[in-house]
């Protein structure tokens, strides 16, 4: 390969090439890494493509169901377009397979899906704790924000994940081969230059540290507790179809997603912290790749790969109480135009799954003996 050639400003003989120059130090450990690399990714791709299904066809839809399915478009993105096809098979391997060109390609679409995958995560957060603030009058979690909200929750998070990610390609900073000689990411050494690091730092405050600081805050105001419901009122004098008399399912429901948000987040900032500790230390230790620790170098591409499954898995454990939520607006328990139970959407005939509602349904729904 010629090493004059030039791809985006950055020369592939300096120190600062795209592509991996080297072969993985340790085979046997290499090896290990990208069967890893491959189960996990593999296992992954299936779970995130199972859940984005179940969430297309669930009938019907509550509106936190578009920030899951955007969190399942930024994982399937981070694992199929540059993930185990990668890293697996050049782990293998033991050197990086894809040339200069794959390199960018790789660290580009992992870059831009690290940075929507958190900044959807924050936007879930959000969410949760805008629709945790109790709703006067009623003892209950506030109605979900409107529609125009959840369009820019979902817009703004590719629109910074390209601010952060394109910028190499127009020649501020650059991507090049880690330390493991398998895996490219942000290139922190740049030939040492003020304008590489500078981009590094921008892209790992901006695409990681900030939004996982706004997630964190989000989701413990999302913990302070609701008022406890009042008493249940007097039986009606007359029949009806449903009850707005009763929030528990809407609670539950509520604090169900809660739930999904909270675990997700800390298994998904959980899972991507060694990179950021390797960030952390490549500028503490003077943009050396030289002084990164290979042990942290190699955990930090199988976590990324891990983080893939957090959200199919958390999903998966708590299905029986999501439930409640995907039949309404999980975050109002108010009934619309006074005689619609919990929602307008909860499903044909207001059926609830829930053994205490639907006694009360039930009681509401009897006949008043003359």
């Amino acid at each position: 390969m010629d090493t004059d050639v030039q791809y985006f400003g950055a020369s592939l003989g300096s120190l600062a090439s795209l592509g991996c120059p080297w072969r993985a130090q340790d085979r046997a450990v290499s090896t290990a890494v990208g069967a890893t690399l491959i189960v996990l990714g593999v296992s992954a791709a299936a779970a995130l493509s199972w859940l984005s299904l179940h969430l297309l066809v669930a009938r019907p839809r509550a509106p936190t169901h578009l920030l899951l399915l955007q969190l399942c478009a930024a994982a399937l993105a981070c694992t199929v377009l540059s993930g185990f096809p990668f890293t697996g098979t050049s782990a293998v391997t033991g050197h990086w397979l894809y040339g200069a060109k794959g390199c960018i390609a790789q660290a580009f679409i992992q870059h831009l899906g690290v940075v929507v995958q958190l900044w959807t995560l924050s936007g879930l957060a959000l969410e949760r704790w805008l629709c945790s603030r109790p709703a006067a009058p009623m003892p209950s979690p506030s109605p979900p924000p409107p529609a125009r909200w959840y369009a820019r929750a979902l817009a703004l998070p590719w629109l910074l994940g390209v601010a952060v990610a394109a910028p190499p390609l127009a020649g501020w900073g650059s991507f090049g081969c880690d330390v493991s000689g398998v895996w490219c990411s942000v290139n922190w050494s740049g030939g040492n230059s003020g304008a590489s690091f500078a981009y590094a730092v921008f892209a790992l405050l901006a695409g990681r540290l900030v939004p996982a600081t706004v997630t964190v805050w989000c989701l413990c105001g999302a913990r302070v507790a609701l008022p406890a419901l009042p008493p249940p009122a007097a039986a009606p004098q007359a029949p009806r179809p449903r009850t707005p008399h009763s929030c528990s399912a809407s609670r539950r429901a509520h604090s169900a997603l809660n739930a999904v948000a909270r675990l997700t987040a800390a298994g998904v900032l959980l899972l991507r912290a060694p990179r950021v500790i390797l960030d952390l230390h490549l500028a503490a230790a003077g943009l050396s790749w030289d002084r990164a620790p290979r042990v942290l170098a190699y955990l930090a591409p199988v976590t990324d790969e891990a983080s893939a499954l957090v959200l199919p898995l958390v999903c998966a454990l708590l299905d029986r109480s999501c439930r409640p939520s995907a039949c309404s607006s999980p975050c109002s328990c108010v009934p619309k135009g006074g005689g619609g139970g919990l929602s307008s959407c909860c499903g044909r005939g207001g059926r609830r799954e829930d053994a205490d509602d639907g006694a009360v349904q039930q009681r509401v729904t009897s006949p008043v003996p003359s």
